[in-house]
């Protein structure tokens, strides 16, 4: 991936250190990706339809849950 792929989409404090997030828009296989053991439990591709009703089914650890709302405007705004 090159950094000029990534799309700033929010930043925030976060205890002792700040969390960046990016958007990447890219074509790309689930079995492309390396997903690190201790973080990811599942992963699957989704549309934004898809997304929010695993959202509202409550599917989503609560720390996604929580962060969502600080991401939904951004992130819906490239989606849609």
């Amino acid at each position: 991936m090159n950094p000029e792929e990534l799309i700033p989409i929010l930043s925030f404090p976060f205890f002792n250190r700040l969390v960046d997030t990016y958007l990447v828009i890219k074509d790309v296989s689930l079995d492309r990706l390396d997903l690190q053991a201790e973080e990811v439990t599942d992963a699957m591709l989704v549309t934004l339809s898809q997304f929010m009703l695993l959202y509202h089914e409550g599917l989503f650890h609560p720390i996604l849950t929580q962060r969502w709302k600080l991401y939904e405007e951004k992130l819906t705004a490239y989606l849609i």
